[in-house]
């Protein structure tokens, strides 16, 4: 009997990681087209109008970057 719930655990296992791989795998898929088709149509736009290009977004700081508080040691 436990031989069949080690075995039973494992497809359960397998289903749940499977189904995480597959939702990534579309999100990034869904991504990618939607940066497709907003590429293709700023293409356009900009040829319309490029007497004012648009700025590009500011970087986030990266973590080394951050400062945080430093908390005051015990006494």
């Amino acid at each position: 009997m436990s031989d069949f719930l080690g075995r039973a655990g494992r497809i359960t296992e397998w289903v749940v990681i499977s189904n995480l791989e597959n939702r990534a795998v579309n999100a990034a898929c869904d991504k990618a087209q939607d940066w497709w088709k907003n590429r293709k149509n700023n293409k356009h736009d900009s040829h319309a109008s490029s007497a004012s290009p648009v700025p590009s977004p500011q970087p986030l700081p990266s973590q080394s970057q951050t400062k945080y508080p430093i908390p005051p040691s015990p006494q």
